[in-house]
């Protein structure tokens, strides 16, 4: 955690990368020293650093629900198809589009979404919320408008939730099962277990539905406590602007690590990120 903010200083890059080298207890034991020496190069590094630490425990529970929920949608999936008399492999193309067609309206995705998967994400984004309270309440930085900001979160978790598009990964889900079927010659029992397998892995066809919902939760996670303390920097009396913290996956975010932002502009950067990006942001007094 702490190393990532040291690699802003040359001086102290040698030193990060031989501790990442190191074995597990030394890295433990040299944390403290490092976010002091962090937060001397760069003020913020102590906040961010508690900010990132309380994160895994909440996107972990929030994974496990995501993989609960994406599992029950293969076995409604599965038991719509068998309601529509099952996959016919032998059909020409059209007439497969209008069974997949059939086979997702009788799977009800749209309620699926509203009273399984939206629950799931307000659940979970208000975790987040009450755990950046929590972190940044003890840097003595507190919202003055909580409910005004738990609304906004909730009403986050609701539009990041529909970037998912579960309509067009569960279609392709099943083409993929078609095409399965038919090269294998599988017969109605195992195609519905094939149903059942795919469609909760959606577009991460090698990766597996775990990933999937890992990495949706470490995306939504970050995005959330990203979001949310912003929001709790703007409404303090103490924070007049955002310094940026993050990663070296690619040349934005190297470019974007240690510069500094206004509230405005560090929220367009917030909703410009790529998925699991790890950009946070430390308050400026």
């Amino acid at each position: 955690m702490a190393t990532a903010s040291l690699r802003s200083s040359p001086a102290m890059m040698g030193f990060a990368e031989l501790l990442e080298r190191s074995g597990p207890r030394t890295r433990r034991a040299a944390v403290p020293v490092l976010v002091e020496l962090a937060e001397a190069i760069r003020p913020g590094a102590r906040v961010v650093n508690d900010l990132r630490v309380s994160l895994p425990p909440v996107e972990g529970l929030m994974a496990s629900d995501l993989r609960r929920e994406f599992e029950l949608l293969g076995q409604l999936v599965s038991a719509a198809a068998s309601a529509e008399g099952g996959l016919v492999v032998e059909e020409a193309s059209r007439r497969e589009r209008a069974r997949v067609a059939a086979i997702l309206a009788a799977a009800k995705l749209e309620t699926w979404v509203r009273t399984r998967l939206l629950p799931v994400f307000e659940y979970h984004y208000k975790r987040i919320l009450d755990s950046t309270f929590l972190v940044l309440g003890r840097h003595d930085i507190r919202p003055t408008a909580r409910d005004a900001l738990e609304k906004q979160m909730l009403n986050t978790g609701g539009k990041r939730m529909g970037l998912l598009d579960i309509g067009r990964d569960t279609k392709e889900s099943l083409f993929k099962v078609i095409d399965l079927s038919r090269e294998q010659g599988l017969g109605p029992r195992q195609t519905g277990r094939l149903i059942r397998d795919m469609v909760p892995r959606g577009r991460y066809v090698n990766a597996g539905s775990s990933y999937r919902a890992t990495m949706i939760a470490r995306t939504e996670a970050l995005h959330g406590q990203r979001i949310a303390s912003i929001e709790t920097y703007r409404q303090s009396p103490v924070v007049k602007e955002l310094v940026a913290f993050d990663g070296d996956h690619d040349g934005e975010c190297a470019a974007r690590n240690g510069q500094v932002f206004s509230f405005d502009d560090a929220e367009a950067e917030a909703d410009s990120t790529h998925p699991q990006c790890v950009l946070a942001f430390g308050p400026v007094t």
